[in-house]
Formats: C-alpha cells, sequence, structure tokens
C-alpha cells in the first residue's frame, strides 16, 4: 500500500477462515486490508476496492447481525464480530461504490493512475455519523484481544466459508 493511503476508518473485528483471527479491518478509498497478530501469527490481507465483486451484510450463528462478507472474483472473506456492522458496511459500500464509478466496466483493467481516488469523494458528512451509537472504531483504543470470547461464525446459510492459505502470510 501506498504510504499516502490514508485510513478512512478502522475497525475491531475477527476474520472467519480455519480458525478465527481477531485483529482490524482497516478501510482506505483504494483497499479493504485486514491485519492480525496473535501470538506472533501475523496475518495480512489485501482485497483491492476494484476487485470486490459483492459486499453482503451477514450474521454470525444465524442471528447475530454483526458480520460482512466481501466476495472478489477468486475468494470470499467473512470479516465477524463487528460492533457496528451497519455503520462499517455503509463505509464499505461507499468506498466500493466510489470504486466503481471510477471504472467504466468492472472488467476491463484500468491504468494504476485511474484507479486511485480522491480521498475528498469519500469523506462521510458529520452529520451522518452518532458517535454514542457506534463503538467499533477503535481510532482512540488499542488492541484488546481477551475482551470478548471467541464467537463462531456462519454464512447466512449455515456454511462456515473458509479462507484459502494463499490469503494469510505468517510472520
Amino acid at each position: 500500500v501506498a504510504p499516502d493511503e490514508r485510513v478512512l476508518n478502522y475497525y475491531s473485528c475477527a476474520l472467519v477462515g480455519d480458525i478465527l483471527l481477531q485483529g482490524h479491518l482497516y478501510i482506505t478509498p483504494n483497499y479493504f486490508a485486514f491485519y492480525s497478530n496473535v501470538f506472533g501469527y501475523v496475518t495480512k490481507l489485501l482485497i483491492p476496492t476494484v476487485s470486490v465483486r459483492k459486499i453482503s451484510k451477514e450474521k454470525t450463528a444465524r442471528i447475530i447481525p454483526n458480520a460482512i462478507a466481501v466476495a472478489t472474483e477468486e475468494e470470499r472473506h467473512v470479516f465477524c464480530s463487528l460492533l457496528s456492522r451497519d455503520s462499517t458496511f455503509k463505509l464499505m459500500k461507499q468506498v466500493w461504490d466510489a470504486a466503481l464509478e471510477g471504472n467504466q466496466t468492472v472488467d476491463a483493467p484500468l491504468p494504476v493512475e485511474a484507479k486511485l481516488l480522491t480521498p475528498d469523494s469519500l469523506l462521510v458528512d458529520d452529520s451522518e455519523v452518532n458517535l454514542e451509537e457506534d463503538d467499533s472504531s477503535m481510532s482512540e483504543s488499542g488492541t484488546d484481544l481477551t475482551s470478548r470470547p471467541p464467537t463462531v461464525c456462519t454464512d447466512t446459510d449455515g456454511i462456515t466459508p473458509t479462507i484459502p492459505r494463499a490469503s494469510l502470510t505468517a510472520a
């Protein structure tokens, strides 16, 4: 990621895989990124917004509305344990829509400069944000891996999604 890529917001969540990986989902104008460091096992996932085919709201254990799925042509990633799924989904959808606007057809490759979005086009009006209701932003506090018990996340059809090993990078 470019050093000048601005993080619009980040959220504490867990990436569904063979095990739940507690970490943070970072939303930038050009990427949905996930980072986790659990007992030295580092996971980095970088999803370019122009490669996203679908974003959907999902449920944990079929009843708890706290997950979001992001599908690309090759993979599907589920982020669960979001404290405020709806506001996270809203920002992700705004970023994705802005990325698609700059892309005439999703299938046609664009030059690198055409894929870059200006951060000003993605800013959320302060009147749209209610800070008292949205506790999912971790902008002012650190990671607390012991704050919640482990959660089992499943897709809405009851199948637990898996992450291909190529998406995970261990350090």
